[in-house]
């Protein structure tokens, strides 16, 4: 077995950021479907959602991947991973229906996607 000259630790045990990291990927992951399924039944599932520590932004939606990327620093908390989920649910709803959405990410359909979900019981419980 290899061990690693600093810690005396096998390689393997080192890995303990990235498995804490895919473990948050897999609640992230199962939390984002359902929010999928309440939220946005009528819209096409996103690709993933994916714990990042290389990025200066909080959350981002990725267009090109159909991916949601979130820090995993804000990955730790349930409840702001949640309203984070659904902030870019609505740019991914947006942009599916229109390409051009996103020279204008947070113009007024966007705007009027957030005042639709904030009529909902679900979503005031998410607050």
């Amino acid at each position: 077995m290899r061990s690693d000259s600093e810690t005396g630790f096998s390689a393997d045990e080192n890995d303990i950021g990235d498995s804490i990291e895919e473990t948050a990927e897999g609640i992230l992951t199962t939390l984002l479907r359902r929010i999928e399924r309440r939220f946005f039944p009528g819209v096409r599932p996103v690709n993933g959602i994916e714990v990042v520590r290389n990025s200066h932004l909080p959350c981002r939606y990725v267009p090109a991947e159909k991916k949601i990327q979130i820090h995993a620093e804000l990955a730790q908390f349930a409840k702001l991973s949640a309203l984070i989920i659904v902030h870019e649910l609505v740019h991914h709803k947006l942009q599916e229906a229109d390409p051009n959405y996103a020279y204008n990410p947070y113009g007024p359909k966007f705007r009027d996607e957030i005042m639709e979900l904030a009529k909902q019981d679900d979503y005031l419980r998410l607050l």
